[in-house]
């Protein structure tokens, strides 16, 4: 159903199980000592539609988070990435439908797949906004760009753009569509004056204006930091499930 959106590495995965996944590696986390010392212990299994999810069989009537590696949940016990947090929450299959390194570009094209077939709601955690997506000869990549190079105005623009097609994707379907963000200030500001539901979290609203990965070292201090010291911890994964699942009831 989706291996022909999926990078070839994820489609390796499909049925597999891992005990280490970008970052979260002793060679590649922003924090060794954090990673050597972490309590909780990760490993990652993948289903046969490629996702770190238990297997799925079908789309219509359920809820489906998309996102990258915060929703993947990188360096985080499966128990504790929010849209299993959320499941739990709202007592509802939450299926997981995300791409580690994937761009909002990404998201648009899973959209695209899944909106026809029917899903009770969709909870999307929008990517960092100077990512890009190349499709050549059915073969997926996911681009990324160094922000520096792009100027604020189109960074803006391209979110504002990716947030419009979505609002419009959901009119059109009629099935509630729920965005929040990673912590991204670019992302927050251009989001936030359009929608003010947009779902937000303690972490994603102290995160400096210009995206810096020093930043970690302030949520570091919270103890609140995935294994591989970049991303989501237990706490924020809550909180924003909490948020997601708050917004649900509303609607």
């Amino acid at each position: 159903m989706f291996s022909h959106l999926l990078p070839p590495d994820q489609i390796e995965r499909k049925n597999k199980q891992f005990d280490f996944m970008g970052l979260d590696s002793l060679e590649k986390c922003f924090n060794k000592d954090w990673f050597l010392n972490f309590k909780d212990p990760v490993s990652y299994s993948f289903n046969s539609w490629g996702f770190r999810d238990y297997e799925q069989n079908q789309i219509e009537n359920k809820c489906v988070a998309i996102g990258d590696s915060f929703t993947v949940g990188i360096g985080q016990p499966f128990r504790h990435i929010w849209p299993k947090q959320l499941e739990s929450i709202i007592n509802e299959n939450v299926i997981n439908l995300s791409s580690d390194g994937a761009s909002n570009y990404w998201i648009l094209e899973i959209l695209k797949v899944i909106l026809p077939k029917k899903p009770k709601a969709i909870f999307i955690v929008l990517s960092f906004p100077h990512r890009e997506l190349k499709i050549l000869n059915n073969t997926i990549e996911h681009l990324h760009f160094d922000l520096a190079s792009i100027d604020e105005p189109t960074i803006i623009k391209r979110s504002i753009e990716i947030y419009q097609t979505i609002r419009s994707m959901e009119e059109q379907h009629k099935i509630p569509i729920f965005l929040s963000g990673v912590p991204d200030r670019y992302l927050l500001n251009s989001m936030i004056q359009y929608d003010l539901n947009f779902v937000t979290y303690e972490r994603f609203l102290k995160t400096p204006r210009k995206f810096d990965f020093n930043h970690c070292g302030s949520y570091l201090q919270k103890n609140d930091l995935a294994r591989d010291a970049f991303h989501f911890g237990e706490k924020t994964s809550l909180e924003l499930a909490e948020n997601f699942s708050k917004a649900f009831s509303e609607k």
